[in-house]
């Protein structure tokens, strides 16, 4: 506060006086006492930011200087790595860990949080585990599983807020964690180990660049998919009837993901946000750089000795057939093929056209496999982005943050996950000749003795085309756990194909509320998404910065955060608010003082003049 022009006029018209000490005191008086209060108010804001930035800043735990610039490919075991070389006849590809990659994906994981207070979190190039827990939709415990792992943090009960790293130490700290040879040596190629219950050989072969990606079209049938998918009332029964209590409330929860119950949210929140193990979190984070390290997938032949022997596990029988593929049928080999009704089903093989499988087609299968898991990598990368908000609208009504985008990300990291570990199985028990492949959702069936999920793989499905197969395990993965989609039905028909799904998104958009649930939960809209997301959008996604938030960021999102920061950071909310508190009462108290002593200035200047 400064001294009012009066104060200054009256003192330099004052007749001199006998006493200095008077003088001195009258003239000096109130700058000293608004000198002090204005100390007081500076000292206490300063402190305060202090006391937040040292509570919420983010802090480089890594062993670098705090938040000192990250040099480009000096982590020493990113350096020392041994990559596995890719095949000749793959074109050039990007380094790994390449800056522009780097750049582009950080600004996608970034993006779905808002900032704190520290310059580490508007820095698009730094980013901390709570990305980690938006962007993968994995627990906060993970996320710091993984940061841990990586050695960025020394204990894993540290805040997911309270830690940042550079993106491109992320990526080079994630490179250097794999066993050597396990990832090759430039990005966009996949890799995967020959199949062989004794092979140890990998094979970096499968191009997953852009431009290959953008070539996939999901074009199957709507009329045939019902047949295609194995998907009829006798197995819906069945997943029904053995689902146990966990995954009928996690249905159950799914089903009302628009206005679930208060109940129905924890049950959300946990498979939203669930605990992934350190591994499986450190593969999908790797491939979000565009870097794919050796899928740990294997395909086994479904009869033989592997089942004499018990290699594959068993199925439960619901309508079993016949699962071998040979000439056994007394009408073989007469020209004409005899399945059925002469002949039972895969037992015409030569008439039937059925007998000619490629010798390679295991390692087909595991080709297959890596391209397909790419795929949904970059679909899940994209919508990380926001630059496909119409793509969101067009297949699930809307854009917004919850239940829509939360839902999505949800299933598309979990259909990257379950692609990167899975036995699959050729040929299944349930296999006919209009199969192309399926899943049991249930437990104990929906995994092996490893913990791998298992796909089984039919004759039909070997006969297609790359399209058809990537659409196949797209669909087939949604429906397992925990995932955990369906073949919904609209107006009495199953939501198969684009012209139906479509419709259902666009009757969303109207405001009904059915259909935006019905949308989450069909298995066809997340494929037709999953294609259209990498299709529209693949050519920017290592060329252009990532669109901000519609919000800046989503409002949402940032009400949802500070309830968290919140809840999770009581003391330090008390403490601020009590030691504002106290500022401003001593700022008051300063204030009525000063008042008093102007008052008793006037009486004395008013006693002088008499």
């Amino acid at each position: 506060m400064s001294i009012a022009p009066n104060e200054y006029s009256e003192v330099e018209a004052a007749e001199p006086n006998n006493s200095d000490e008077v003088e001195y005191s009258s003239f000096r008086m109130p700058v000293r006492r608004t000198a002090s209060s204005a100390t007081l108010l500076f000292v206490g804001v300063v402190f305060a930011m202090v006391y937040c930035y040292a509570k919420l800043g983010m802090h480089n735990t890594a062993g670098n200087t705090k938040f000192a610039p990250y040099v480009t490919g000096s982590h020493p075991a990113f350096v020392s790595y041994e990559a596995m070389p890719v095949h000749k006849d793959i074109p050039p590809r990007p380094n790994l860990c390449d800056p522009e990659i780097v750049k582009h994906t950080c600004g996608a994981l970034t993006n779905e949080t808002f900032a704190y207070s520290s310059h580490a979190d508007w820095n698009p190039e730094y980013v901390h585990p709570l990305e980690i827990i938006y962007g993968l939709s994995v627990s906060a415990k993970s996320a710091r599983e993984l940061f841990s792992g990586l050695a960025l943090i020394s204990s894993k009960t540290v805040d997911p807020d309270t830690v940042a790293v550079s993106c491109q130490e992320l990526c080079e700290r994630l490179v250097g964690s794999f066993p050597k040879k396990q990832v090759p040596a430039v990005s966009d190629v996949g890799c995967y180990q020959l199949p062989g219950l004794l092979s140890s050989d990998t094979v970096c072969d499968v191009d997953v660049s852009p431009y290959k990606l953008m070539q996939i079209v999901f074009d199957l049938p709507a009329e045939k998919k019902s047949a295609l998918f194995r998907e009829n009332n006798k197995t819906k029964a069945f997943d029904k009837a053995n689902a146990s209590p966990k995954q009928t409330a996690m249905n159950n929860a799914l089903q009302h993901v628009g206005y679930p119950s208060k109940d129905e949210k924890h049950v959300l929140q946990e498979i939203t946000y669930a605990d992934r193990d350190f591994q499986d979190v450190r593969m999908e984070l790797t491939n979000m750089f565009r870097i794919y390290p050796t899928i740990p997938s294997r395909v086994l032949q479904g009869s033989g000795l592997n089942k004499v022997f018990g290699v594959i596990p068993g199925e439960p029988k619901v309508d079993r057939r016949l699962a071998t593929q040979d000439d056994s049928c007394l009408y073989a080999k007469n020209g004409k093929c005899d399945e059925p009704p002469r002949c039972p089903n895969a037992t015409d093989c030569s008439d039937c056209g059925k007998c000619g499988i490629a010798n390679n087609w295991q390692q087909e299968v595991l080709r297959t496999a890596v391209f397909s898991k790419a795929y949904v990598a970059h679909a899940l990368a994209q919508m990380e982005t926001r630059s496909i908000g119409p793509v969101v609208t067009r297949w699930f009504g809307n854009n917004v943050d919850s239940p829509t985008r939360t839902e999505v990300k949800r299933v598309l990291s979990g259909i990257q996950s379950l692609l990167n570990n899975v036995d699959y199985i050729y040929p299944g028990d349930e296999c006919d000749k209009n199969t192309l492949a399926y899943v049991y959702p249930s437990a104990p069936w929906n995994k092996n003795g490893y913990g791998q999920y298992i796909f089984y793989l039919c004759e039909l499905y070997m006969h297609s085309n790359r399209n058809q197969q990537i659409e196949i395990l797209t669909h087939e993965g949604s429906h397992h756990i925990s995932m955990l989609t369906d073949d919904t039905t609209w107006a009495g028909t199953t939501m198969y194909g684009r012209y139906l799904c479509a419709k259902v998104a666009e009757d969303c958009q109207t405001g009904d509320a059915a259909a935006c649930t019905k949308v989450l939960r069909n298995a066809d809209n997340f494929c037709y998404f999953i294609n259209d997301a990498v299709h529209d959008a693949i050519i920017p996604l290592a060329t252009t910065t990532p669109m901000p938030s519609p919000t800046k960021p989503g409002f949402q999102l940032v009400v949802q955060n500070i309830k968290s920061w919140v809840e999770q950071n009581k003391g330090v909310v008390f403490l601020g608010t009590a030691f504002l508190a106290v500022v401003i009462c001593l700022a008051m108290c300063c204030k009525a003082m000063r008042k008093c002593l102007r008052s008793e200035d006037s009486d004395d200047e008013g006693s002088d003049r008499e």
